[in-house]
């Protein structure tokens, strides 16, 4: 599915059936359209929309697996290479990819000009991956 992740939590609430795809969309959007440090989870979105209950969000939350490795994006923005805002944009247009289009996070923050390849590997070697 996507390598060496966890299936992002919008992804596991519709395989649960607890949202749907327009519902994961608007909810994406909106998150994209918060003003720079104001980032909100996307599971507490769906549940100030009414999508879910917290008790969904919690089931959810358990089914899903732990990262096995600090996730790319919360270690670029640590070191001031890419806003929250940028991670939720380059999140969305990575939800938006067919199954055919899909690219790796880091793929798409250096085609949006958010990161540099050499941000990307430093990230990747922080991560712990064997090359």
């Amino acid at each position: 599915m996507y390598d060496d992740e966890r299936t992002p939590i919008g992804e596991l609430l519709l395989k649960l059936g607890y949202i749907n795809r327009a519902q994961l969309t608007e909810a994406l959007e909106f998150q994209q359209r918060l003003p720079p440090g104001s980032y909100q989870r996307l599971g507490e979105i769906f549940v100030s929309f009414g999508y879910i209950t917290e008790e969904h969000l919690e089931q959810a939350l358990t089914k899903q697996e732990p990262f096995k490795h600090k996730p790319l994006g919360e270690i670029l923005i640590k070191k001031g290479i890419i806003t929250e805002w940028q991670l939720s944009h380059a999140l969305r247009v990575q939800h938006g990819l067919t199954k055919e289009q899909y690219k790796k996070l880091g793929y798409i923050l250096v085609e949006l000009e958010y990161a540099t390849e050499q941000d990307i590997k430093y990230a990747l070697d922080a991560q712990g991956y064997d090359k």
